[in-house]
């Protein structure tokens, strides 16, 4: 699986920072919007430390 690491907002927003197993290179930020009961994708960004 990888690291997945979760940082609440005090805007309702998620902001997540995933890095896989198979390339620990690669790192991918998402930020979803709370929405009553669910989670809206706003924004996803792919970084790689090469």
């Amino acid at each position: 699986m990888g690291t997945k690491e979760r940082i609440p907002n005090s805007s309702g927003k998620i902001i997540e920072i995933i890095n896989r197993d198979s390339d620990p290179t690669m790192w991918i930020l998402n930020v979803y919007k709370k929405i009553l009961f669910f989670k809206k994708k706003i924004l996803s960004e792919w970084f790689s430390t090469k």
